[in-house]
């Protein structure tokens, strides 16, 4: 839900029956005007159907990273919250009839923000909900209500605040949510009617590298060579045409643990997170599906540091890359 005040702007209802260990998940996001959207995941395939429309896209996710990701329910982002806010303890309150422990974050820097609801599959971000602040907006405050026995957060809020005053309330909670329910094997798995339209995910080829020489062969804009830390070296070079757009990401292995830099042309969905500056470019932390990504925007193309290292070694890792124009790269085709 969100609020202007005392005036709701926007309410979203979503039903969600979710295994998050595997990442398995069925959702249904009631929507009064654009129609109902299901979204079902298990770890192979992910489906979506749009009611309305009674039109089904399915996605293979064998491979896939990332998955699935409906930054609407992810809850696990908590743990970032406490790398780079102050935090406070608020006492216990009671969320959908279950003994919660609330806790305040609070960032002591005055960033201007944006927020926007969107749901990523795979490669492709599709927006929900975006609601356009007419003013600038600080973060005033980020609070959860952690479910006491299971450690699981029931409700989370954040406020943001104008200059006039004006606070933007972002809230999300459960109204109903039971604990340790068994499921049938059908559960996420996903049976279109006979008569849906079965629509293509969206295309895609891709091809492997060893060296930046060789994926700059192929890529249409310099590829970037970042300082990694130093138990990181270089795995592969994925080079990805996506819609008729060239993605690249490297992956750096330490054996157990990789981190990946992606550069995606064409991203341009507002992210909900922290704000942050990489070497004078304007960029955003968020955490969705047990991973915290730094985006960041230079020479029209949006950049990703992902994987298991600090924000601080990510913004390190980001502030490495020369963002040069296409224009400028001293081999590949335009």
């Amino acid at each position: 839900m969100v609020e202007r005040n005392d005036t709701v702007l926007e309410r979203q209802e979503i039903d969600v029956i979710s295994e998050p260990p595997d990442g398995q998940r069925r959702v249904r996001f009631v929507r009064d005007e654009e129609g109902n959207l299901t979204i079902v995941q298990n770890p192979s395939t992910a489906w979506t159907y749009e009611e309305d429309e009674n039109e089904v896209t399915r996605y293979d996710l064998e491979g896939s990273e990332d998955g699935l990701i409906i930054p609407a329910i992810e809850y696990d982002h908590y743990e970032m919250l406490v790398e780079e806010f102050e935090v406070d303890y608020a006492g216990t309150d009671r969320v959908a009839g279950h003994e919660a422990d609330v806790i305040v974050f609070r960032d002591p820097s005055e960033e201007p923000t944006t927020a926007s609801l969107d749901v990523v599959v795979g490669d492709e971000q599709y927006s929900l909900v975006e609601t356009t602040l007419a003013e600038p907006l600080v973060f005033g405050e980020h609070r959860l209500w952690i479910h006491a026995e299971h450690d699981y957060p029931l409700k989370e809020q954040t406020t943001l605040v104008g200059q006039d005053g004006t606070t933007m309330n972002f809230t999300t909670r459960y109204d109903h949510v039971e604990f340790g329910t068994d499921h049938d094997e059908d559960t996420f798995t996903f049976d279109p009617p006979e008569d849906a339209v079965q629509r293509d995910p969206p295309e895609m080829s891709s091809e492997n590298f060893e060296s930046v020489e060789a994926a700059q062969a192929v890529a249409p804009y310099p590829v970037p060579e970042p300082t990694v830390p130093a138990r990181f070296e270089l795995d592969r070079i994925l080079v990805a045409e996506v819609n008729d757009t060239t993605r690249v990401q490297l992956f750096y292995a330490d054996g157990n643990e990789t981190v990946r830099v992606r550069v995606l042309p064409g991203f341009d969905h507002e992210l909900r997170g922290m704000s942050v500056s990489v070497d004078g470019h304007p960029g955003t932390v968020t955490r969705g599906y047990a991973k915290t990504t730094l985006y960041w925007t230079c020479a029209d193309r949006t950049y990703a540091v992902i994987g298991p290292v600090s924000t601080e070694e990510k913004l390190s890792i980001a502030e490495s890359i020369e963002c040069a124009s296409a224009d400028s790269q001293g081999s590949g085709e335009s």
